[in-house]
Formats: C-alpha cells, sequence, structure tokens
C-alpha cells in the first residue's frame, strides 16, 4: 500500500497524536465518495433517484469502521481513485480519448497501491466499457483493457518482489492447498452478494438472519430486473454483480478459513454495497415504471421507503460506533500509559518487546500482531511531533 503509506504517514507527521483530525479527513473523503457516486449515478439512473442512492450510501453504518479506525484511510482512498477511474470511463466508453485513458489508468493504478481490495475489481472498467460502448472504433476499447493489464501485472509485480509468497499466505498458510473449496464459494458468496443487500436492510441482526435477508432480496431483485428490465438495465445488473463478486474472489482467498461471517466485516461492505445499490436503483426503476401516475405513488411511496431504510441505517449505527469506538478508547489508554517510562522500559526488555502488546483473548484485538517493542517506538516517534 505504498500510496496510502506516503499519506497516512505525512498526515500523522503533520498531526502528530491529534487522532480527531484523521477522523475529520476520513468524513471528508467518505463524502467525496458520495458525491462521485451520484455523478456515476446519474448516468443509468435519473437524478432524484441517484441522489436517493448517494444518500443511502453517505449515512451507512459501515463507513464507522473507515472512518473511526484512521489507518483504513487506505480502503476510503482505495475506493476514491477506483471511482475517479470509473467516472472516467463512463465518458471514455462515450468518446474515448488519450487524455481520458491515461487518466483511468492513472487512478486505476492509484487505487490498487492504495488497498490490494481493488486488483481484481479493476477489471470491471473495461467490462463496463464494453457493455456500454458507444465511443466508435473497438481498437479504443482494446486500449483501456491493455491499460487496465499493465496496471494489474505491474501490481501482481511490485508484489511479489517486495512481499513475495510469504506474504501471499500470511492470512492464510493453506492458500493454494484450500483454494475452490467449498469454505472458498461459501465465503465469496456471502461476502460479494448477501452481505452487502444485508448491510442497506438489517445490519443489525444475527448472521443466520442476515443470509436469509441478503438471499430474498437479492433473489427477488435479480429476478425482477432479468424478467422485467430493459437490456440496458440487465447489462447494469451484471456488471454491478460483477463489480462485487470480482474484488470478494481475492479476499476469500485470504480469509475462507475464517467463519463465512467473516465476510460481513464493514471495511468490506463500503466496496460491495455500492454493487447493491446500482441493483436495488435498477429494481426500483423499473418498479416505477409501472407505477400509477398518482402523486402517493410516485413521490410518498419513494420517499416513504428512502425514510425507513436510512432509519434503519441510523438505529444500527450506535451499534457499530460503540464497537469501533471502544477500540479506539482501548488504544488511546494503552498509548498514554506508555507515557510511564518505567512501563516503557519493561516492554522494551529483551524477554518482552517480542510479545504481543494487546490481549488476543479479546474477540476483537486491536491490533493482533504489535508487539511491545513496535509499540514502543510508535510512541517515541509520536511523542516528539506536535
Amino acid at each position: 500500500m505504498p500510496v496510502t503509506r506516503f499519506i497516512y504517514y505525512n498526515l500523522i507527521h503533520l498531526f502528530g497524536v491529534h487522532y480527531e483530525w484523521l477522523i475529520l479527513i476520513n468524513c471528508l473523503l467518505t463524502g467525496l465518495n458520495g458525491f462521485l457516486l451520484y455523478l456515476i449515478f446519474k448516468s443509468h439512473f435519473k437524478p432524484n433517484l441517484a441522489l436517493a442512492l448517494s444518500l443511502l450510501y453517505v449515512v451507512a453504518a459501515v463507513h464507522s469502521a473507515t472512518i473511526q479506525m484512521a489507518f483504513y484511510i487506505c480502503a476510503i482512498l482505495c475506493l476514491s481513485f477506483f471511482l475517479l477511474s470509473l467516472f472516467l470511463t463512463q465518458f471514455y466508453a462515450r468518446r474515448p480519448s488519450t487524455l481520458r485513458l491515461v487518466g483511468i489508468g492513472l487512478c486505476a493504478w492509484l487505487s490498487v497501491n492504495s488497498w490490494n481490495f481493488s486488483l481484481l475489481g479493476i477489471w470491471t472498467l473495461p467490462i463496463y466499457a464494453a457493455l456500454f460502448w458507444g465511443g466508435g472504433a473497438k481498437r479504443q476499447l482494446y486500449w483501456l483493457i491493455a491499460v487496465i493489464g499493465l496496471v494489474f501485472l505491474g501490481f501482481t509485480a511490485e508484489y511479489f518482489v517486495f512481499n513475495g509468497l510469504a506474504g501471499a499466505k500470511s492470512h492464510n498458510p493453506q492458500l493454494f492447498s484450500q483454494f475452490l473449496s467449498l469454505s472458498y464459494f461459501t465465503h465469496w458468496a456471502v461476502g460479494s452478494f448477501l452481505a452487502p443487500v444485508n448491510f442497506l436492510f438489517g445490519v443489525g441482526f444475527r448472521w443466520q438472519m442476515k443470509v436469509v435477508i441478503g438471499l430474498a432480496i437479492l433473489v427477488s431483485s435479480v429476478g425482477l430486473i432479468m424478467r422485467a428490465g430493459t437490456l440496458a438495465e440487465k447489462k447494469l445488473c451484471l456488471w454491478a454483480i460483477l463489480l462485487n463478486a470480482l474484488p470478494f474472489s481475492l479476499v476469500s482467498l485470504a480469509r475462507h478459513h475464517f467463519h463465512f461471517g467473516q465476510a460481513f466485516t464493514d471495511r468490506y461492505a463500503i466496496f460491495t454495497i455500492i454493487g447493491a445499490l446500482f441493483i436495488i436503483g435498477t429494481t426500483w426503476q423499473i418498479i416505477a415504471a409501472k407505477l400509477p401516475a398518482r402523486l402517493s405513488l410516485q413521490v410518498v411511496l419513494p420517499l416513504a421507503i428512502l425514510a425507513a431504510v436510512i432509519g434503519a441505517q441510523l438505529h444500527t449505527l450506535p451499534i457499530s460506533t460503540k464497537l469501533y469506538s471502544e477500540l479506539s478508547h482501548e488504544a488511546k489508554f494503552r498509548f498514554d500509559n506508555l507515557g510511564n517510562a518505567a512501563v516503557r522500559a519493561k516492554l522494551s526488555a529483551a524477554a518482552a518487546k517480542n510479545k504481543l502488546f494487546f490481549d488476543q483473548n479479546q474477540p476483537l484485538p486491536i491490533h493482533p500482531s504489535l508487539t511491545n517493542g513496535q509499540a514502543v517506538a510508535i510512541y517515541e516517534y509520536l511523542s516528539g511531533l506536535p
């Protein structure tokens, strides 16, 4: 994550222990992503529907994770650059130009080098252009495929040069021996399709109920689009499915040895609920076209649905906020304890410095691999900043 590290460490150097500024920056970047989504949605939906969908994205409770945990700026930046590349792709598909092609490639490179979640996701850019191509000569489309291929191969080479195969297997030592297993496909299916839809409507339920709700909404929505939608709406639905499926296939490769409930992790959802919003938006567009032209159905009903969904997000927001606030407070408490020179000396001793800093018996340890020596080094670095 060289782009994220460059930005984040400079922010740390600028703001030091003033954590509130880091949270503010994450909030502003999340708002920017919501605005970019509005511009992207406008290419497929009416302005009011595009605004409602982008508003749902901004108020989603899943943002608590990426906003309150400052280092998750990596996920926010990754998404920002991906949305910029998608926005440029929409223009490129209608009117190709070298400048737009360079912009797509640059933003795609910045995205995967901010966080590798989008490594396979960038392939949805040429797929989008192919599905909605209207820009003339197809050789321009081949140039887009070539540029994305270069970004993909470039990052892959970077990764293995600096991390090697051991880096790829750091989260799952049996990375390849269990590839394409049942646990892999279960984790992938839940994370790609069920979790994002559920996050929009029922984030507070137990995982069993999340699966049922997600499956019911997904099947009914996709079924309606394929039965009653136009060709363009069917293409958009297919692309939205790929938008979630491709990135999560990489996540599941490293994480499928966990319980599939791990696929409901909030930081993934800031990406995957976008695919869900495309599907939900297309579903509503089809339904609205068939409703009688009455004020109660064309205005009051959609506003009531929007209010209900936003209300559900606001209801579940304290649950998510409480979790990440507790993690932040625990980290701050541990950090303040390091102000005692005797504590730092004890943790820096040869017998203790390589032991884990945080309690691993907690359901969600704040940092599962931070050692005592590293924690002391971080404190000493930050104590010299503003």
